[in-house]
């Protein structure tokens, strides 16, 4: 069997562990050995202690200054300084669109405390053509580009799809109609232009 030696160990390996003895020895004699209350300020260097040494939560004393002059009272907070959702507003139905009555949501609009345009409402049409303007929205409720949605319906057909338009027209863009169908535009939202 085959003995590996370990490396010799070099002079400045034997400095460094002997120099940590050293240092942990003095600091062990020194919270030993040092009596109580014998370090004073007369102990310490001008400056060697700085705030930053100090334990969190004791205090830094000097000397005091008169209290200045009171200055006046500041504003009291802004009524509506955290932003609030706009008021829902109805819609203006067009094209035989109306709402779908029976205790749901009437159809319409605002922004949400984002600034998030939001829909709601569940509408209906009897007979019309596939495609049709269902309303359209004002300025600043409007879409930088064409958004496309697929909302609930009942009767229209299989799927929907409502298009809001950058010129606020809210579109019935596929599906067929039936009477007593519906279209929810209840969940639909987007970011309005600019």
């Amino acid at each position: 069997m085959r003995h590996r030696l370990l490396p010799r160990p070099t002079y400045a390996n034997v400095m460094a562990t002997a120099a940590m003895f050293v240092a942990l020895g003095g600091t062990s004699y020194a919270v030993t050995k040092l009596p109580k209350d014998s370090v004073g300020s007369a102990q310490l260097r001008k400056g060697s202690v700085t705030a930053s040494k100090l334990a969190k939560g004791v205090a830094v004393s000097g000397p005091q200054g008169p209290a200045g002059v009171r200055g006046p009272r500041g504003a009291e907070g802004a009524p509506g300084a955290v932003p609030q959702p706009s008021a829902w507003q109805n819609f203006g139905l067009e094209n035989g669109w109306t709402n779908f009555g029976s205790g749901y949501q009437l159809g319409g609009f605002r922004k949400d405390a984002s600034g998030t345009v939001q829909l709601r409402g569940v509408l209906k049409r009897d007979a019309g053509p596939v495609e049709s303007v269902i309303a359209t929205l004002p300025p600043g409720y409007r879409p930088a580009v064409r958004e496309v949605f697929a909302p609930n319906t009942g009767g229209l057909s299989d799927h929907g799809r409502v298009d809001v338009l950058a010129n606020g027209q809210v579109l019935w863009a596929s599906g067929a109609t039936a009477p007593g169908s519906y279209v929810s535009l209840s969940g639909i939202s987007f970011t309005a232009e600019g």
